[in-house]
């Protein structure tokens, strides 16, 4: 697959050094940005950097067959789980998009209104999971996230966070 990807965190070897550049972090269920980025999350925002997350999914599927708790109340706590954590990381309920889009239904491309308040933000640094740990969400986000890129300045940089890397 073609990949435009400038760096996965962390695996190349290289210093990366955190800016207060700008930034839109793909996220395509509630608790990615913990597994795999809260920390940079969290460095970004102590040195001052817009931070907006573009929660794709609200992840209303992660409990379907193990428990009776219904999809409805598992989007509702995972929301209010990823704003509390959003807290703690720096973040404000504003920094948050929600697509509420089903789990495992993510498209290719965005809608063109949610394309919009992305174009808007221009941020500087963008960052998705990884697209190749073997969840199906996870290599949409980073479609999506690859998509809103070749909207973006050419100075814009697209990186690559894991999840789940020992699938591989």
């Amino acid at each position: 697959f073609p990949v435009t990807i400038n760096a996965i965190l962390f695996r190349q070897g290289k210093t990366f050094t955190v800016t207060s550049k700008p930034a839109l972090f793909v996220i395509p269920h509630p608790d990615d940005e913990v597994l795999g980025c809260a920390g940079l999350i969290a460095m970004k925002r102590k040195q001052g950097a817009q931070v907006t997350l573009l929660m794709l999914t609200d992840g209303e599927e992660s409990h379907y067959g193990c428990c009776s708790v219904s999809p409805k109340v598992v989007r509702r706590t995972r929301r209010n789980l990823a704003t509390a954590a959003g807290k703690i990381l720096g973040l404000s309920t504003d920094d948050f998009i929600f697509c509420a889009i089903p789990d495992m239904q993510i498209p290719s491309c965005l809608a063109t209104d949610l394309l919009a308040r992305v174009d808007a933000l221009q941020p500087a640094e963008i960052y998705a999971p990884v697209p190749f740990d073997g969840m199906h969400d996870h290599g949409m986000a980073f479609e999506i996230a690859e998509q809103i890129y070749k909207r973006m300045p050419t100075s814009t940089r697209l990186y690559g966070y894991a999840i789940w890397m020992w699938w591989n």
